[in-house]
């Protein structure tokens, strides 16, 4: 990675008016178990709670 983490790379998002009825919903019952999953020659995505990274979530998420 050559930007720094802190850096906002991305722009302001829309708002959920403006995507609504645009983008596909699937609801997933909250006793599902669901898994991440990731090709051999791909490392995985991670997921921290620093909220330093794009998919960071508050602790303990």
């Amino acid at each position: 990675m050559t930007k720094s983490r802190a850096t906002q790379h991305l722009g302001v998002s829309p708002s959920p008016d403006t995507l609504r009825g645009r983008f596909p919903v699937c609801t997933v019952p909250a006793s599902t178990t669901t898994y991440r999953t990731h090709g051999a020659k791909f490392a995985p995505w991670w997921f921290g709670t620093s909220l330093g990274g794009r998919f960071d979530l508050p602790g303990p998420d």
